[in-house]
């Protein structure tokens, strides 16, 4: 299991607010659920008010929709896949 492992990227200078560092195993939750034994990347590449998760496959390698509501948006007719309010914590 956990081959296809999702992984969460964050902006360095958010990571260094949090403690957190290139690598670290976390946690990320949101209202809906959490999923834990996320590794972290570390990119300048992102906003850094935002983290990016990777799909994740199935439950033992990290299903990002558990985060994820299906209500629709208030922005279209689509369920809110695309920006869920997180909060990301250390193993």
């Amino acid at each position: 299991a956990g081959i296809h492992r999702a992984f969460l990227r964050m902006h360095p200078n958010t990571a260094s607010n949090l403690k957190l560092t290139e690598g670290d195993r976390v946690t990320v939750e949101s209202e809906r659920g959490k999923v834990e034994n996320v590794r972290l990347e570390l990119t300048e590449d992102i906003d850094p008010r935002v983290v990016w998760s990777s799909d994740g496959w199935w439950q033992e390698d990290g299903n990002i929709n558990l985060l994820t509501d299906d209500k629709h948006t208030a922005f279209g007719s689509t369920p809110g896949f695309n920006s869920v309010l997180v909060r990301v914590c250390k193993e």
